[in-house]
């Protein structure tokens, strides 16, 4: 996945609101020359109050799903694009692990992507250890981003 050239192309911009990747999606789309005209930049937004600042949610609604939803990453990936004043925003939470609020948590997470046109999440679910599961997350939004790009070239047309 070429991101940071399409984005170029497209004249379009991302930022990130990171949770279990900790900052891993925003350093696989600032490894490529040039992204720093594209990547606005990235927050990790590890515990329920730096995702009630970003999102604006209320405390008891980000304690309440132990700040893993998929109307949460949406939130943060809304919260992102508009803060940041970028074409799109990305965000990605979940159950990194060893620890997790259920047994069956552990490797459970959420993409948000937010345009002007729409919003998306999607679940994921992948078995491992704390290392596995971030570098997962962070290449499947990497894969949503994608998906996204394709389908704005797409419609450009």
């Amino acid at each position: 996945m070429e991101i940071v050239p399409q984005l170029r192309r497209l004249g379009l911009t991302v930022a990130a609101a990171e949770s279990c990747t900790a900052g891993y999606l925003s350093s696989l789309l600032t490894r490529t020359s040039g992204s720093s005209r594209v990547f606005l930049g990235g927050w990790i937004v590890y515990t329920p109050a730096a995702k009630r600042i970003l999102c604006g949610l209320p405390e008891e609604e980000v304690r309440r799903v132990h700040g893993v939803s998929a109307p949460l990453a949406g939130r943060l990936a809304e919260g992102i694009r508009h803060t940041l004043h970028s074409d799109i925003g990305i965000a990605v939470v979940g159950f990194a692990g060893p620890d997790a609020p259920r047994p069956g948590d552990v490797g459970t997470g959420y993409i948000g992507l937010s345009t002007a046109r729409r919003l998306r999440t999607e679940k994921f679910f992948i078995t491992g250890n704390r290392n596995r599961v971030r570098v997962y997350a962070a290449r499947r939004a990497l894969s949503l981003l994608d998906d996204e790009l394709r389908a704005i070239r797409q419609g450009q047309k």
